[in-house]
């Protein structure tokens, strides 16, 4: 993922505004992937009834109004973890 919001800076970076990010954080099943396809008008994450499908979290450039962000799609965060869920929140 060569445009990812993950990866660190370069020295190309310094001097230039970087691009606000917009996290969408919450449980698991509320419907955060949902709202993430909708903002960007097509369907890269994944949706499903079952808890979580979204592990990984999808960044996508997306204008709010005129201003390009980057918006992340991300994995349910749980208070007690078991199974993946401890990677999941990481």
């Amino acid at each position: 993922m060569t445009d990812s919001i993950i990866s660190p800076p370069s020295e190309l970076d310094i001097g230039q505004p970087r691009m606000p990010v917009i996290a969408i954080i919450g449980r698991p099943n509320v419907g955060k992937s949902t709202l993430f396809n909708r903002l960007i008008g097509k369907r890269r994450a994944i949706t499903d009834p079952t808890p979580g499908v979204t592990r990984d979290p999808i960044p996508e450039r997306w204008l709010l109004g005129n201003h390009p962000v980057t918006i992340i799609d991300s994995g349910g965060v749980k208070i007690d973890r078991e199974g993946l869920d401890g990677l999941v929140a990481d």
